[in-house]
């Protein structure tokens, strides 16, 4: 079977089940079918029992053709659009079944006029990939367009982004990017931009309206408080996690209160939590994490075997997720486990504790498994990051300090990742 890259298709499996739409990926064992619902879904090739290739994708029109060029209000503010793909930046063809991208001013202008009387706009591209595939290569490319940007001084920076690993690279970005003289706002949607119950026009003119009345500094997330239209939070890069796979409200303050809130039928501005202004002396600082780092993550479970925990000694960090306070056994019956943690710190892996909870704070004082795990050299002790920032946070520790500082560095509240109490759920949603 030949599979082809825009070509429109009508895939039946070999489980009976029937897919039609645009072919918009294809791997090296299956391919990515853009459905004509603009949801994609991710097929095997040995799975495929009949390809159906129903017709070819109309080549996209040009700008001039689509979207008249049109002057921008230069007594507005600037602000600066990054794409790098996801679902904000695209407007399904149902039609074709197919996705365009839509990157420039005049198209984003076009479905979300509002923009025009708030801001010039400025677009850069640094990728249009599923959010799936991002790699350290891409979010040092994203900090390579910041710093860029930043240069222009625009009132603030909005970077288009996938949702399903937007708040790893929120993470990042809060490291990567310090003393920031302008707010750096990710924003994403869960369904395209032209559909009825699109969530994009309120988290991206959410994320507009911050960047140009906060005033502040850091990486933030902008989207929808609750499934219905009234209120967009601001959420900061580093406290801030997916917790839905489908709703507009899917993602959630963390261990911390909400930033702010944008009300969405006139858009003001109201501080929930201790604004963090920018300090005018500190200079802004860029980096980035070494695209050859090898890091993992391993999801402690019952019955964890030898061949999960060998892998430790090949990487140059690692977060256990562990249960409870942060743990995860030791007493098994070959003691394998705490052989495999010893072998790994002494080849120099750095290894660091965050909580499968999410919620709550990670105590090695405790219980006797704690302690051997603080005796064995992981870190994490007292921390309350949830498991993807402290990821983030041990890569960019790795690619920019030596390794005997690491220690103290990731102990250390460097972006507010870090905090005094520990807020539950129920106390600011």
């Amino acid at each position: 079977m030949e599979f082809k890259i825009k070509e429109f298709v009508k895939v039946r499996t070999k489980d009976k089940k029937d897919y039609e739409g645009m072919i918009i990926d294809i791997k090296k064992d299956k391919i990515v079918v853009k459905l004509n619902s603009g949801y994609n879904v991710g097929i095997f090739k040995n799975n495929v029992k009949d390809l159906e290739h129903l017709k070819k994708g109309k080549k996209k029109a040009s700008l001039s053709n689509k979207f008249p060029r049109r002057s921008q209000n230069k007594n507005l503010p600037k602000i600066t659009l990054i794409h790098t793909g996801g679902t904000i930046a695209s407007k399904v063809n149902y039609k074709t079944g197919g996705v365009s991208a839509l990157f420039e001013p005049e198209e984003i202008i076009s479905l979300f006029p509002e923009l025009a009387e708030l801001a010039q706009l400025e677009s850069r591209v640094v990728s249009n990939i599923l959010s799936e595939n991002v790699r350290f290569s891409n979010i040092n490319n994203i900090v390579d367009e910041i710093k860029d940007a930043i240069k222009k001084k625009p009132s603030g920076i909005i970077v288009t982004h996938g949702t399903d690993t937007l708040h790893y690279v929120a993470a990042a970005l809060s490291f990567l990017v310090e003393n920031s003289p302008i707010p750096i706002v990710l924003v994403g949607s869960q369904r395209s931009s032209d559909r009825p119950s699109s969530d994009s026009k309120f988290n991206l003119l959410s994320a507009v309206n911050f960047a140009l009345k906060s005033k502040a500094s850091g990486v933030f997330i902008a989207f929808h408080k609750k499934s219905s239209e009234e209120n967009c939070v601001i959420l900061r890069g580093v406290n801030a996690r997916k917790m839905h796979t489908s709703r507009r409200d899917a993602f959630r303050a963390i261990n911390t209160s909400v930033a702010a809130q944008i009300k969405l039928n006139n858009y003001s501005l109201k501080w929930l939590a201790r604004k963090q202004d920018l300090d005018s002396r500190a200079k802004s600082r860029f980096y980035h994490i070494k695209p050859s780092l090898k890091m993992g993550m391993i999801y402690v479970h019952p019955s964890i075997t030898p061949e999960e925990i060998k892998v430790l000694s090949q990487l140059d960090g690692a977060i256990i997720i562990g249960t409870g306070l942060g743990h995860i056994a030791l007493e098994d019956e070959n003691g394998f486990v705490m052989k495999e943690i010893k072998r790994a710190t002494k080849k120099g892996t750095i290894i660091a504790m965050a909580p499968q909870t999410l919620f709550g704070r990670i105590n090695l004082n405790i219980y006797s498994t704690g302690r051997e795990l603080k005796e064995l050299g992981v870190l994490g002790h007292e921390c309350n990051m949830i498991p993807e920032t402290a990821f983030m946070k041990l890569a960019f520790l790795l690619s920019n300090f030596k390794k005997n500082e690491i220690p103290k560095l990731y102990h250390q509240n460097l972006r507010g990742e870090l905090s005094e109490r520990t807020k539950y759920e129920e106390e600011y949603v």
